[in-house]
């Protein structure tokens, strides 16, 4: 955090260090400071898909859901391919209980990323909760084939 602050007071017109700070002030769950930061951040860039993912991700921990999508919206405009904010949206509207759209976000996550074993796994705990228990079966069946493939982490000797 003082690292963090430092570099703010070094360089008060770098985005990169509002974010940054953003980010310390989230791992500490002073949400409000996060925000003001990711705000400062973006006034300095408002092209950063980054900040605007991060900045979604602190209001979806305040369960400021609307606001959470309005960012990750906005994150996908820039970087359209970005999965890890797909994933994201997808947990905004799975906590607002908008499965449909949930889903959506998950199923263009796996287009892009066939091989997402969270994907498939958080999807088909959506289905499951829609009662659609024949699709959540065969997501699941596809997430566990998926991190069957994953080599085990070796201990080093």
């Amino acid at each position: 955090m003082e690292d963090a602050a430092q570099s703010v007071r070094l360089n008060p017109k770098s985005a990169d260090a509002y974010h940054w700070r953003g980010a310390a002030y989230r791992m500490a769950g002073k949400y409000e400071e996060a925000i003001s930061d990711l705000d400062k951040a973006l006034e300095l860039n408002p092209k950063s898909c980054l900040t605007f993912n991060l900045r979604g991700t602190v209001y979806r921990q305040m369960k400021k859901y609307n606001e959470a999508i309005r960012d990750y919206t906005e994150a996908l405009r820039l970087e359209p391919n970005r999965t890890n904010t797909y994933l994201n949206r997808a947990l905004a509207y799975r906590y607002k209980r908008d499965y449909d759209k949930a889903i959506s976000d998950l199923t263009e996550l796996i287009r892009l990323a066939p091989a997402n074993a969270t994907a498939y796994t958080q999807r088909s705990k959506l289905y499951r909760a829609k009662g659609d228990l024949e699709q959540a079966d065969k997501d699941l069946q596809q997430a566990q084939r998926l991190e069957e493939k994953v080599p085990e982490k070796q201990e080093s000797p």
